[in-house]
């Protein structure tokens, strides 16, 4: 097929791979975005239509028996296929389920832009529940061999990361971050310690707080600024430079749990694999995000091309990542039998680097 021609291509500018092995990866990417699931059995209906779906299904078995993709080549793939901003703030989370006993965890950073993060690096924890310092600071120093520290904004993330050692090391890094500390978290100023609810308790639901001077946390000099929602919450975050741009970066941290939303129940039931194998996962993770950007990218185009209006709440009615899917989904099944207007081809120079 054509357009399995033109991914491949695409395919190609990133992973140092066989053409049969390129030419398969742009039909997964393909039968994914048709399918809408990770499911191997749906996948194989949509993989080839030109041979039995049980040999799909070993095709499908073989690539993730025999190849492990390279993390480091994606990632240099994802910086080209995304918009070249100055500097990237960058969001950190994880997410986590089981299959049978099996506990899938997995510690993710990415690429916050257009309300929704795009995947650069992650790493998969044999464990249940949080990652520990020397976990992070590995993802971050497997992310610095290609993205310097200069090009990066801000990381911001939620409470789960905290602590001396994991700011000291982003410190050490030349790494801006904002970063939610929990309320009972020590604040020192004016040679007195507190935790952050007793000391900023007297903020109305609403007020803001940014502290003009920086004060002590985890042993740490620090930036702060806190606020209180509508419900009666304290946010206190603790940053590195520019306080007063505190809230606006770190709003972009809900960006990561949009995209988790969107390789799972929105967009590609990232649950429903059955694969628990490292290597596999990380093929999968692969093919996933690139199906994802694809998806956003178009999106975001046919957005330009036909706006939508924002509603009431001022978001808009249907994501970039959503339009995009049912757009691109619609192109595959239609090929070249649509007007050129909606072609695939036009997708495809969206996703060229």
């Amino acid at each position: 097929m054509q357009h399995n021609k033109g991914l491949k291509e695409i395919l190609k500018e990133g992973f140092k791979l066989h053409g049969a092995r390129l030419a398969f990866m742009s039909c997964f990417i393909k039968a994914l975005i048709i399918v809408r699931t990770v499911n191997m059995s749906s996948l194989s209906s949509a993989l080839n239509a030109a041979v039995y779906p049980e040999s799909n299904e070993k095709r499908l078995k073989r690539f993730f028996n025999e190849i492990e993709l390279d993390k480091i080549s994606f990632a240099n793939l994802m910086l080209k296929l995304l918009p070249k901003l100055d500097r990237y703030i960058l969001s950190l989370d994880r997410t986590n389920w089981k299959i049978g006993k099996v506990n899938i965890n997995i510690l993710m950073l990415g690429i916050s832009h257009q309300g929704i993060v795009f995947p650069l690096v992650w790493q998969l924890l044999d464990k249940r529940g949080n990652s520990n310092t020397r976990e992070r600071l590995s993802l971050i120093d497997k992310l610095l061999k290609y993205l310097p520290a200069q090009k990066i904004e801000a990381i911001v993330a939620d409470r789960e990361f905290e602590g001396n050692t994991w700011f000291k090391g982003l410190k050490n890094r030349n790494l801006a971050f904002v970063m939610r500390i929990k309320n009972n978290t020590l604040i020192g100023y004016k040679a007195k310690d507190l935790p952050a609810h007793k000391r900023y308790g007297y903020l109305r639901k609403g007020d803001t707080y940014v502290c003009p001077k920086r004060v002590w946390i985890f042993g740490l000099r620090l930036n702060l600024a806190v606020t209180k929602s509508q419900e009666g919450e304290l946010l206190v975050l603790a940053c590195t430079d520019k306080p007063e741009r505190a809230f606006v970066r770190y709003a972009q941290r809900w960006n990561i749990e949009c995209l988790f939303s969107a390789l799972k129940k929105r967009g590609f039931n990232f649950e429903d694999t059955r694969l628990t194998q490292p290597s596999r996962l990380n093929n999968l993770i692969i093919l996933l995000s690139l199906a994802f950007t694809w998806a956003h990218l178009v999106g975001e185009w046919v957005y330009q091309q036909r706006p939508l209006k924002l509603k009431n709440h001022g978001y808009l009615p249907v994501s970039f990542f959503k339009r995009g899917l049912n757009y691109l989904r619609t192109a595959i099944l239609a090929s070249d039998a649509i007007p050129a207007r909606i072609s695939l081809a036009s997708c495809l120079q969206l996703l060229s680097p």
